[in-house]
């Protein structure tokens, strides 16, 4: 018995070791993406007034109030801003391995819920889904993993993790779908308790009416649509194919010609290993649905109201928005990844193929530049170079880069009103007219894929007048030959 107890503490300190080591190598401290930058450039400024303007426009006050704090006793690097990210890890790290206990399998498979590419992915981000994915591990963990569900401390403690993850990002709200309908489930066998249920979310009820009053104040209105390509982004991401198919900018805007052979071959081999483990579970009758048909019809529930609620107020929905229902994804995932193991040597291999294709698509998330879109770092300290060496030339700019509040090359112009011209809000035509009417010989163009179409995006490729820098990725410099 000794000895069982001491190879568990082993394997409990290798496993938590292992998964920081994870969570490390994921931070590059590589650009920060647009909306990491409109998130983290008031609360590292230290203005409180305008922290709280913009974190309530965005639904995310807790988030925004954690990195100025983070920002003024860490740093506010890159990299440091990332490394926000680590504390949450560790309550992640409690909550995976509650779960995995309560499943009763060994302390090793709690790695997979930190090797998949969606944790790789957010943990190089400024932003709030890796505390969303931790909260989201707490509240699946109590509301699907322990014995008394219905016991007034596990209530209490729904209630507090529920209350923080709204707290720190509103999308967190649609989580209360899993435990509404793992209620319904439940409670038909155990109707003195409902009372309970009520009385306990009554005593919190007063923080949640006065945060949906401050976010339906407050939150900013979207635009950017919703149909089966958010659905089938959602699928694609959860599965783990972020790292072996397109980026999420060449998903997103359908350019399928970048795709090269070998995604193509890896996305094959992912599907194949997918049939194959679904027709081992199928041929030898698998009882997972029964063993998970709480998890399971509380799941579709919350896709059923989050993708309504997305179509009708036509709100962008990608994977992350989805993040809250990730930890039940994953220990189905297991599940499955267990089941197969114990069933042939068949099912070894496809767990071996599965989890090596998974393994491959983080390391290349975490590591290739391809996945590592929207240069602004990139594109301001090249800008910024050109700026001290000629003192004469003219930037215009169309990605509002200098005016992000993180990034600026603004410092390096010698006149800014007169180097520095915003055409952001010029038509595509009227920049065409403006560069090719341009006298001056010196002059940078900033073009940012997101803010034009690909017509004006690849109209200067084919000019002779000018040279086109796409080093950038999501940026390109177009400068006269």
């Amino acid at each position: 018995m000794k000895k069982i107890v001491e190879k568990s503490k082993i394997s409990l300190a290798v496993c938590t070791v292992v998964i920081f080591l994870i969570s490390l190598f994921s931070i590059t401290g590589g650009s920060l993406w647009g909306d990491e930058i409109c998130r983290v450039a008031d609360p590292i400024s230290g203005d409180i007034k305008a922290t709280m303007q913009t974190a309530l426009g965005y639904a995310q006050p807790g988030y925004m109030l954690y990195i100025m704090l983070w920002s003024h006793l860490a740093g506010a690097t890159e990299f440091l801003l990332r490394c926000s990210n680590l504390p949450f890890v560790a309550l992640a790290v409690v909550y995976v391995f509650k779960i995995v206990k309560s499943r009763g399998w060994s302390l090793w498979w709690s790695l997979v819920f930190f090797v998949h590419p969606m944790f790789v992915y957010y943990m190089d981000e400024a932003t709030p889904y890796i505390i969303v994915y931790a909260f989201s591990l707490a509240f699946v963990y109590y509301t699907f993993c322990v014995e008394e569900f219905s016991s007034c401390a596990n209530l209490v403690k729904l209630n507090i993790i529920y209350l923080l993850g709204v707290f720190f990002h509103f999308m967190f709200g649609f989580i209360i779908v899993l435990y509404f309908a793992n209620c319904f489930l439940k409670i038909r066998r155990e109707r003195a308790l409902v009372l309970r249920h009520i009385g306990i979310m009554a005593c919190f009820s007063p923080f949640y009416i006065i945060l949906l009053y401050l976010y339906a104040t407050y939150l900013n209105s979207t635009t950017t649509g919703f149909g089966i390509k958010s659905i089938l982004y959602v699928i694609y991401s959860f599965l783990g194919m972020q790292g072996v198919g397109l980026s999420r900018n060449d998903l997103r805007a359908g350019n399928w010609g970048s795709m090269q052979w070998w995604q193509i071959a890896l996305l094959l081999l992912f599907v194949l290993t997918l049939l194959g483990i679904l027709a081992v579970l199928v041929r030898a009758r698998s009882s997972f649905v029964r063993r998970n048909q709480s998890m399971l019809i509380s799941s579709v529930a919350f896709f059923a109201v989050i993708f309504i609620c997305a179509a009708v107020v036509h709100m962008g929905l990608w994977e992350r928005h989805c993040m809250s229902v990730f930890p039940v994804f994953l220990i189905c995932l297991c599940d499955l990844l267990h089941e197969i193991w114990d069933k042939s040597i068949l099912g070894k291999i496809l767990f071996s193929a599965y989890f090596v294709l998974l393994l491959l698509s983080a390391v290349f998330i975490a590591r290739l530049y391809y996945y590592s879109c929207d240069d602004y770092k990139g594109v301001t300290e090249y800008v910024s170079e050109q700026l001290r060496k000629d003192p004469a030339l003219v930037v215009l700019d169309t990605g509002r880069i200098n005016f992000s509040g993180y990034y600026s090359y603004a410092a390096s112009a010698k006149d800014s009103e007169r180097q520095l011209v915003d055409v952001s809000d010029k038509t595509e035509q009227e920049i065409i007219n403006l560069i090719e009417g341009w006298k001056q010989d010196k002059f940078i163009l900033i073009l940012f894929e997101k803010n034009v179409s690909r017509t004006l995006y690849h109209y200067f490729d084919n000019q002779s007048a000018y040279q086109v820098d796409d080093r950038f990725n999501s940026f390109r410099i177009v400068t006269p030959q």
